[in-house]
């Protein structure tokens, strides 16, 4: 049954992107446009995502030697 669940997930991406790729080729944008012309040309607009941030108070990542 999970081999049923991957391959459709699997179908599921990569529809999406095909239909990505389609959308840029027909001259379609995949995102929201910053309406700012000059700044389009480096990065046309702004698309959906996460965004994962990990963090830590100072010196808790430090590697202490004991002698």
């Amino acid at each position: 049954m999970s081999e049923i669940k991957k391959s459709k997930l699997f179908d599921r991406v990569y529809q999406k992107i095909v239909d990505r790729r389609e959308r840029i080729k027909s001259g379609k944008i995949n995102c929201i446009p910053w309406g700012l012309p000059r700044f389009e040309e480096e990065s046309p607009g702004i698309e959906k995502g996460k965004f994962y941030l990990i963090s830590a108070n100072s010196k808790v990542g430090r590697f202490c030697q004991a002698d």
